[in-house]
């Protein structure tokens, strides 16, 4: 997801970013957990990504890694969806592929 943030007041890094992120998903009425180190920080071919883990608990538990760097006023975000440590580690594999043009120049 890319998502342009000229005219949000709100978010003006990651960190931000996920905190509103993390609002919208409490709101939701499933339960989720949030790890203690809600916001982590990752390297992904040489561009820092700010990420956080969320477990839900609906009728089968799952986890989800959210990711976002901000890049010229756009979020640039994934969402990794997974059930157990194997699908984990594919779809993380599948995300280390990706060559993303790091740049610091935010507006």
């Amino acid at each position: 997801i890319a998502e342009n943030l000229n005219n949000n007041r709100k978010v003006k890094n990651e960190t931000q970013y996920l905190l509103l992120t993390r609002k919208s998903i409490e709101e939701q009425p499933i339960k989720h957990e949030f790890a203690d180190q809600s916001y982590l920080t990752k390297t992904i071919n040489d561009v820092s990504f700010s990420y956080m883990k969320v477990k839900t608990l609906d009728v089968k538990p799952y986890m989800q890694d959210y990711y976002v760097k901000i890049i010229n006023n756009f979020a640039v975000s994934f969402i990794l969806t997974y059930a157990d440590e194997n699908q984990r580690m594919v779809l993380e594999q599948s995300l280390n592929t990706l060559k993303i043009q790091n740049t610091n120049a935010q507006k």
